[in-house]
């Protein structure tokens, strides 16, 4: 491990991040117990505050065991928001980096969704975007789906609910 840096949440001195060259992985502060993954997206937001644009919308991670059409509407199975970041970019890596094993050998897609602030600030003009996990005994296969199913044309807001 190396380029140790203090801790971005609890400022304790002798509390160090400790960031590895193991792709995904979260590092966890001794003595407050916040990620390495969460330092990324607080400082994204304290980039954005610096330079005087407060975000007003977020891209949210979803994983989902399955991805199903339903009479039109999807059957995504067990659901749940594994977290959010403030650009694209970041979103799309964690998800292909597998960051903090967010498909846990269980989850087998995840969709990145854009969401607006305020109440159900579902972005309509934004196409999520879908990826596939093939699960392997030491890491999993990830890739983004070229094509979104078609019932996810009628659905937006998933990380909602």
């Amino acid at each position: 491990m190396k380029n140790h840096i203090p801790c971005p949440f609890c400022k304790a001195e002798n509390t160090r991040f400790a960031h590895s060259d193991t792709l995904g992985e979260a590092v966890v502060c001794n003595k407050c117990g916040a990620r390495s993954d969460w330092y990324a997206s607080k400082a994204a937001a304290s980039r954005a505050w610096n330079k005087g644009k407060i975000p007003t919308s977020v891209y949210t991670v979803t994983v989902c065991m399955k991805m199903e059409d339903s009479c039109g509407w999807g059957d995504l199975g067990s659901c749940r928001v594994v977290g959010f970041y403030f650009n694209e970019a970041d979103a799309v890596a964690s998800v292909l980096n597998n960051a903090g094993d967010m498909f846990e050998m269980t989850y087998n897609y995840a969709i990145i969704e854009k969401i607006n602030e305020g109440v159900y600030g579902v972005d309509i003009g934004y196409v999520p975007r879908v990826f596939r996990a093939e699960h392997r005994i030491d890491a999993p296969i990830i890739t983004e789906l070229e094509k979104i199913p078609s019932f996810l044309n009628n659905i937006r807001g998933i990380s909602i609910g």
